[in-house]
């Protein structure tokens, strides 16, 4: 799978500004960040942090980094990571470890499912205008997604997580429910 492909191939549901972007500004702003990590924010980052505001740096090991953001040093700590729709990826000790980036008081936003995701299928408009199929469903906490097109299929797989589990993995955390099934998770690090 090549994600720096990614908004040619997806739905742009799946990068465009939503509920997640403007809670995120949001809280950002009245908490006063400065740096922020944009963990796994893809080949564009995650475009709301594009604001003089903040001093942002970028990693994502699958795709190139975006001109306006930074490379983090290897130990650095930040007041804020941000992981924008790729939380999902990661083990629950990799979702961890990302704790220990942070500075004291700092916070690690993210969204997620609050419930397992249920079997689709439905057609959309990919970035170069084709119709496209995608399909999608969970087995053993592990989603499956599929896009076809034409003699083209893209499949990738990713982990569904419930919030007890991310309890677990994080200690306490503040839990916002948007959309259908959409969570956003704000952990501090005390």
């Amino acid at each position: 799978m090549n994600w720096n492909e990614y908004r040619k191939n997806f739905p742009d549901r799946y990068w465009k500004e939503s509920f997640f972007d403007k809670l995120l500004l949001d809280f950002l702003s009245r908490e006063n960040i400065k740096e922020v990590l944009d963990f796994g924010g893809g080949k564009y980052g995650t475009e709301i942090l594009n604001n003089p505001v903040f001093s942002v740096y970028f990693q994502d090991p699958f795709v190139t980094k975006p001109d306006w953001q930074k490379s983090p040093e290897p130990n650095q700590k930040f007041d804020a990571i941000v992981a924008r729709g790729c939380i999902n990826y990661l083990t629950l000790e990799e979702i961890s470890s990302l704790k220990n980036r942070l500075k004291p008081n700092g916070y690690l936003i993210f969204n997620s499912f609050e419930k397992e995701p249920q079997a689709y299928e439905k057609t959309f408009i990919d970035g170069k205008g084709e119709i496209c199929l995608e399909k999608a469903y969970c087995k053993d906490g592990v989603v499956h997604h599929i896009i076809e097109k034409h003699e083209e299929r893209i499949s990738h797989t990713f982990f569904y997580y419930t919030p007890d589990q991310y309890h677990k993995a994080l200690g306490s955390f503040k839990l916002e429910r948007y959309g259908k099934n959409s969570i956003v998770i704000i952990v501090q690090n005390t």
